[in-house]
């Protein structure tokens, strides 16, 4: 931005204002999209890892070079790798460790 065009604008509280109204009207957005986002991977952690899934298989499919779909794949890899080590990582890891062990309990009492 030209500085003439800089001057201008200080000259003009009123723009500054409504200039920084819209920030923290994206700003509080974005917090809430975040908060959205993260109630929702704490209530659906399966879903989430589905959708993570997706995402990178749908970002691979799509992607054309060999290297951007390793990248692609790397990043999901990571974004699973938080989900796991949070909180939420901890719920899924009982969830579907009760789940194996009833599963082995069941097979055990099947077996003859």
């Amino acid at each position: 931005m030209p500085t003439s065009q800089i001057k201008q604008a200080s000259d003009h509280p009123e723009i500054i204002d409504q200039a920084k109204q819209a920030l923290e009207r994206v700003q509080t957005s974005g917090r809430e999209a975040l908060e959205t986002v993260d109630a929702e991977i704490t209530r659906r952690p399966y879903v989430a890892v589905a959708v993570a899934s997706g995402v990178a298989f749908g970002v691979g499919t799509l992607i054309g070079s060999r290297m951007l779909r390793f990248v692609a794949m790397i990043g999901a890899g990571y974004a699973v790798t938080r989900l796991m080590s949070s909180r939420t990582g901890e719920q899924v890891k009982e969830i579907v460790g009760k789940r194996v062990e009833e599963l082995a309990s069941a097979v055990t009492h099947a077996s003859p």
